[in-house]
């Protein structure tokens, strides 16, 4: 009898719990009450963008930071972070990024592209909610995206934090 309840239950759960695949027609962006964006798109570059838009809309001044760290041109723009903008000029990052973007298939350079572009529509929609010394990294470009990417893992990850924090054998 135990087996047949625990049957019944599965059964029910499994016809109760199966829905028919919809699909999405327009790209819209939901919020729930945490914040979180949840994303639907009809195109792989429309969820890039819609992406980019829910992050800016989040984060919109650290990400503006952080992709003017990642141009080496913090200290210029700010006052800080000659030695990093250094160590990045140094390693070569700048003269990477054009031969990295353009070895990208087409279909990825259009995904930077609709990043990118999600990024400047929200700064030029919302451009109120930044800080003004953030705003001078605009527009932001894929090879900005690219270059965050190689900051992140070759410098920040790699090197720095392989001086700064050295394992003890």
């Amino acid at each position: 009898m135990k087996n047949l309840y625990i049957f019944l239950i599965l059964t029910l759960c499994l016809t109760s719990c199966k829905q028919k695949p919809t699909s999405i027609t327009e790209n819209e962006i939901l919020w729930d009450t945490y914040g979180v964006p949840h994303i639907y798109a009809t195109s792989d570059n429309d969820l890039y963008y819609m992406s980019a838009w829910g992050q800016m809309k989040n984060h919109g001044n650290l990400i503006l930071k952080l992709y003017g760290e990642a141009r080496g041109t913090s200290a210029e723009l700010w006052g800080e972070g000659f030695e990093v903008n250094k160590a990045l000029h140094h390693l070569g990052l700048y003269e990477q990024l054009q031969p990295a973007y353009d070895n990208l298939t087409p279909k990825y350079q259009e995904i930077l592209q609709s990043f990118a572009a999600g990024i400047n529509a929200y700064a030029e929609k919302n451009g109120n909610e930044l800080d003004e010394k953030y705003k001078k990294v605009l527009p932001v470009t894929p090879n900005d995206i690219i270059a965050h990417g190689f900051r992140v893992i070759n410098y920040e990850f790699l090197i720095r934090g392989t001086l700064i924090y050295p394992i003890k054998k």
